[in-house]
Order: C-alpha cells, then structure tokens, then sequence
C-alpha cells in the first residue's frame, strides 16, 4: 500500500497536480487559466496588467486591474487561496492574496468541477502590481469583487513593460470540504505587467 500511495503522488507531482492531505482534492496546474480585463488591441489572448491606463474615459478607473483565474479540480472545493506573485523573483508578498469561499467569491460554473474567481488587482497610490521584486503594498491590494468588468483594448509599449520583462502568475491553494489543503500550485501562463496601457476602447464581451 505504501508504494501505491509513492507511485500515485509522483504521478500526480510529473502531471503538475496537487492534492490535499486527506486526498479529498485535487488540483490540476495545466487546468488553471489567467486572465484580465485588459486585452491588446489586434490580439485575441494576450491579456496584460497595467499599472495606470491612459487615454481612458473618465467612467473607467486607471489603476486597477481586475483578474479573473479559472480552474478546474477534482473533487469538493471548500475554499481557494490566491495570490499573484512575480515571475522574476521568488519573494511572496501578503499584500496581493485572498481567500474565496463559496459564499464570498468562488463561482462554481454548473455542476462541474470548473470553477472561477475575479477579483481587482489595485494599483493605485503607488501599489503596483507584482512584477519581479515586491514588497510594501497596500492590505487591499486584492479586493474580492463578484463584478465582471468588460474587456478593455489596450496598446502597449515594451518601453513601459516592468522591470523589462515582468510578469505575474496566480498561485492557487485549495482547501477541501474537510479543511485539508492541497499544496500551493502556479499557473503556466503569466500576464505581462505595464507601466502604462493607452486605452483603445471598451468592447461588450466581460471579462
């Protein structure tokens, strides 16, 4: 029994899984899906953070990046833990992390195992979205929302790209039905983070 329990967490860690200690949960790292509300103009998936937008109309708010993460997993999802974190550098940072409940932000989408969760990434006042090295950030620098913005066209300029090549993933922790938690899993796919987006226009598809 032993080795079956070995064979089947090393099958699990080469397919980029996670599972809680009671074995209740499963979460799957190539099932985890990243996006935000601001996609660039003349692409179809090429979705960025950006710090401040220019050029926006007064209706829209600059500085505030609203994410949206989907996944799937196997078995109940009590909660998920969130957090954004830089692709250059390791650090984690407290400030950028949530908690999503059922009753408080965790969309389970039908009756299958995908589910959703947006939130705004704040920016303002100077807290600027994870990138490479982060530190001293607003406590509300995520805040859980159930809105869904509509997707905003945006031009970019390498100029203004962080760091020169910062980026964020979603980290995600889920905690099954019996309080167990899985261990901490990373989207594959990372957003590019901007100094600075030029607002092209607000289309009608949300986010």
């Amino acid at each position: 029994m032993k080795n079956l329990i070995t064979l089947v967490i090393g099958a699990a860690l080469l397919a980029g899984c996670t599972t809680s200690g009671d074995g209740r949960l499963s979460l799957s790292q190539l099932s985890i899906v990243l996006k935000t509300e601001y996609l660039v103009s003349g692409t179809t998936n090429t979705y960025v953070g950006c710090d401040s937008l220019i050029g926006a109309p007064v209706d829209e708010i600059s500085g505030q990046t609203e994410v949206r993460v989907d996944f799937s997993s196997s078995g109940y999802v009590g909660s998920l833990q969130v957090r954004l974190r830089g692709v250059t550098d390791s650090s984690r940072d407290n400030s950028f992390v949530a908690t999503f409940t059922r009753d408080n932000g965790l969309v389970q989408n039908g009756s299958s195992n995908d589910y959703s969760v947006f939130f705004t990434a704040n920016a303002v006042t100077g807290n600027f979205l994870p990138a490479s090295k982060e530190g001293g950030l607003s406590a509300q620098a995520i805040i859980v929302t159930p809105k869904r913005a509509k997707i905003k066209l945006v031009n970019v300029d390498p100029a203004n790209r962080v760091n020169t090549n910062g980026a964020f993933v979603a980290t995600l922790i889920g905690t099954s039905d019996q309080g167990s938690s899985t261990g901490e899993i990373s989207s594959i796919g990372n957003v590019p983070v901007y100094s600075g987006c030029s607002y092209v226009s607000t289309t009608d598809t949300q986010l």
